[in-house]
């Protein structure tokens, strides 16, 4: 019995990932909110170190959150494809937990806040499962359950490994509100996209 399933075990006793229902969901959609330090630290110690390599690009740094695009990771000499952005977390985005304090997440964007594009708010991969009951199914609970906000295991692998690994003495090029309006205009929501800077760099 390996410790993923120990620990799929352990988290099911008050969540059975065998039965979906509406109770389950809001369970689900609640661990997502309001996940903790100290339950991504769990999660860490059930994982390998499976990464070998890690590859990203540089995009920038907003509202005091640096973000990377993790192109890629190597894992047993293979080379796995990601393709996400995350984002190193100030921890004040959530008022009832600081603890995830510099842990990384992936993030899928940017999404304006206010009526006067003022401000943006970061777009969080949980977001499409915490806003729509119909992206929790019986085929992606046991992920959810065990990964939480990381929703998959190279998600979880990568944020571990970036919160082990990753360089504190990179230099980001800060970007504001509002000039990511003025780059890419006045619209709902913002990908990185254009923001993405070359050179590719490994860790």
């Amino acid at each position: 019995m390996n410790f993923e399933y120990k620990y799929l075990k352990y988290k099911t006793k008050y969540l059975n990932m065998f039965e979906y229902s509406d109770s389950n969901v809001m369970k689900i959609q609640s661990q997502l909110k309001y996940m903790s330090g100290a339950e991504c630290m769990h999660i860490y110690s059930i994982l390998e170190n499976d990464i070998e390599k890690l590859y990203y690009k540089i995009i920038f740094i907003f509202s005091l959150r640096p973000i990377i695009f993790v192109t890629k990771i190597k894992i047993k000499d293979t080379i796995i494809h990601i393709n996400m952005p995350f984002y190193k977390s100030t921890g004040t985005s959530r008022d009832v937990d600081s603890s995830i304090k510099n842990l990384w997440f992936p993030t899928t964007g940017m999404e304006v806040q206010s009526f006067d594009f003022t401000k943006l708010g970061l777009m969080k991969l949980e977001d499409i499962y915490i806003s729509d009951d119909k992206n929790i199914t019986s085929a992606n609970i046991p992920d959810l359950i065990t990964y939480s906000r990381f929703i998959n295991k190279n998600n979880a692998l990568i944020s571990k490994y970036l919160y082990e690994k990753f360089p504190k003495d990179i230099l980001f090029p800060n970007k504001t509100v509002a000039e990511i309006v003025k780059d890419t205009g006045y619209q709902g929501s913002y990908n990185y996209d254009k923001y993405i800077l070359e050179p590719e760099f490994e860790i």
